[in-house]
């Protein structure tokens, strides 16, 4: 083998897992994203409305009504979708309860829906991972 066809072959090497890398940042804020939206509490759906995913630098929009999810779920996917490995992702929740919420308060108890997400970062790595065929 020569070492032109050598480096030929490292170097595409090198793109396809580039490429799966940062279908693995990618596809894994998706889905932590989608999990924090789907447990958060819903009252009114102005909590689950507030969340505000972002790359780069946080970014805070005013809240909506959103007791389903789908448009903080559309913002979601809109956001990561350009993700590569090394960005930073911002999920950040702009209701001003929403720490009351998840930590609870002397008279109520925590919900934990971000913190319990969070627990399984790991496994929804893997997950993602083996889906994308990065697993031996």
């Amino acid at each position: 083998m020569s070492a032109q066809v050598f480096r030929a072959q490292i170097g595409k090497w090198k793109n396809q897992t580039a490429a799966k890398i940062d279908a693995l940042a990618r596809q894994t804020c998706f889905e932590m994203g989608q999990r924090v939206v789907q447990r958060t509490p819903v009252d009114t759906g102005f909590l689950r409305g507030s969340w505000q995913p972002s790359v780069g630098s946080p970014e805070l929009a005013k809240g909506k009504l959103d007791p389903a999810g789908l448009s903080a779920l559309s913002d979601l996917g809109v956001k990561v979708a350009g993700i590569k490995a090394g960005d930073n992702f911002f999920m950040l929740n702009n209701a001003g309860y929403a720490r009351f919420i998840e930590y609870g308060t002397a008279k109520m108890a925590g919900r934990f829906f971000v913190t319990q997400t969070v627990k399984n970062w790991q496994n929804v790595v893997d997950e993602v991972a083996a889906d994308l065929g990065m697993v031996a």
